[in-house]
């Protein structure tokens, strides 16, 4: 009886670490003054219900940057998470109207005043939210594609890995009251010519809401002018395995299969802007 309380004690003391590690790693956010805001509308281009889908950090910058948003979309997408015969009897599914899962897809596209000599600078950011939360809660991906003709190039660490990326993770319990954060400046998958993708380790949970983005900087030499498209994509995990990438010229993208479901959209805009 002693064992049985002292390795129930170790395994509740385990699971209390790491939830706070994970709770831990919640981005700090301070909250915009008005003044602040009315910049971001009236000066960068966002209205305010873009200033709540973006974290402050990220329009703080907007607005030290002498930022212009140049294009923007929303999109709301359904996944069939009972794809198959074999998919809803693993799952045990008994409600066909409730195989599907909706997301809402946003992506935002903005100038920059660039620390570059020469060359433009641009900020390319990605968002998600579950609207009715996935039943799968494997690992997700995102993506930012853009093709090799932009010209468009990713800056590199001194370790010869892209930077100035940072994707988020944030999930919700149902008894929770407050969005839960991981912050992460690894990408999953890049391409220096064609774009970048990062992965969301979906938490498991009762009625669990999922949010997070992807963004990276990008830079183009400043005689490059044009209009283009830039390719976001979310890939859903059913069942098991890992959403796979391909490394095409018209842009990184997120390969659709039996196990993966991707929702694709394009933002279009004109540049330079600035």
């Amino acid at each position: 009886m002693k064992r049985i309380l002292i390795s129930a004690l170790t395994v509740f003391l385990s699971l209390s670490l790491c939830f706070s590690a994970y709770a831990e790693t919640t981005h700090p956010e301070k909250e915009l003054k008005e003044s602040e805001r009315e910049t971001l509308i009236s000066d960068i281009g966002l209205d305010e219900e873009e200033l709540e889908d973006m974290p402050p950090h990220i329009l703080q910058a907007l607005i030290d940057q002498g930022a212009k948003k140049i294009g923007s979309k929303t999109v709301i997408h359904k996944f069939d998470e009972g794809q198959s015969e074999m998919n809803k009897s693993l799952a045990k599914k008994k409600d066909e109207e409730d195989d599907f899962s909706e997301i809402e897809l946003k992506a935002k596209a903005f100038e920059v005043k660039s620390d570059r000599s020469g060359y433009r600078k641009y900020y390319l950011y990605g968002y998600f939210e579950w609207s009715e939360p996935p039943m799968w809660t494997l690992t997700d991906k995102m993506s930012i594609g853009y093709p090799v003709t932009s010209k468009f190039f990713l800056p590199m660490t001194s370790k010869g890995k892209p930077d100035d990326h940072e994707n988020r993770y944030c999930t919700k319990p149902a008894f929770k009251k407050k969005w839960e954060c991981e912050d992460s400046s690894k990408a999953s998958d890049w391409d220096p010519g064609i774009g970048v993708a990062a992965e969301y380790d979906l938490q498991m949970g009762n009625r669990q809401l999922h949010s997070g983005y992807i963004s990276q900087y990008v830079y183009a030499d400043k005689n490059e002018r044009g209009t283009i498209n830039i390719k976001f994509q979310y890939g859903h995990k059913i069942i098991g395995g890992s959403v796979s990438v391909s490394y095409r010229p018209v842009g990184l993208s997120l390969q659709p299969a039996t196990t993966t479901q991707v929702a694709d959209f394009g933002i279009e805009f004109k540049y330079p802007e600035l």
